[in-house]
């Protein structure tokens, strides 16, 4: 499972912000998740986008470029959300609740975005793969460090801190592939129903 922990500035946009390249943005990612990134080509992303694909190239450089910036752009969200977390004196069970919930409203709002930065990121180009990479870990390590200290002061059962960290973060994985407010499942109980299975699972 791929998670972020974002310091500012580490990737600048490389596409400039308008509502055109957001709404390239967000039907790339929906094509990405799709057909997956190797298999989609700029051509159909611009019939998408009703542009011609000679156009497209007025707005981005490269398709590896809206990779990177779909990433990221998802990134920003998580550190934001993280920032907050960690601003809040509450326990770390508490931490962790917040934490589940955070991953479950962002896999709820942006569920193409979310799989593609999960499933696709090692598709873009190395230097991007390499400042990742530290993200991924530079998150993760916040993460381990919750479980850590709920571990000394004995509110988290005793194990490996890592394991229970991808446990924890692969049962949120896929939530953004099955999920459709069609299938009438509130977002309330989604979210209690897997807080409660993560923290029994977690807790002593």
């Amino acid at each position: 499972m791929l998670v972020w922990y974002i310091c500012p500035m580490v990737a600048p946009p490389k596409i400039k912000h308008s509502k055109r390249r957001d709404e390239i943005l967000r039907m790339a990612a929906q094509l990405f998740k799709e057909k997956g990134f190797a298999a989609s080509t700029m051509r159909v992303l611009a019939d998408r986008v009703g542009l011609e694909a000679a156009s497209l190239y007025n707005h981005i450089r490269s398709k590896e470029d809206i990779l990177a910036a779909i990433c990221f752009g998802m990134a920003e969200r998580y550190d934001a959300m993280m920032a907050d977390l960690q601003r809040e004196d509450i326990s770390p069970i508490e931490q962790i609740k917040r934490l589940i919930s955070n991953h479950i409203d962002l896999a709820l709002q942006y569920p193409n975005e979310t799989i593609v930065m999960d499933s696709e990121w090692s598709h873009m180009q190395r230097e991007d793969r390499q400042r990742y990479r530290a993200l991924i870990s530079r998150y993760e390590s916040q993460i381990i460090n919750m479980l850590n200290t709920g571990m000394d002061n004995g509110s988290i059962a005793l194990a490996h801190p890592r394991i229970l960290m991808y446990s924890m973060l692969s049962s949120l994985k896929w939530l953004g592939a099955w999920y459709h407010p069609k299938r009438e499942i509130p977002k309330e109980e989604i979210n209690k129903t897997i807080q409660d299975l993560i923290i029994m699972g977690i807790s002593q």
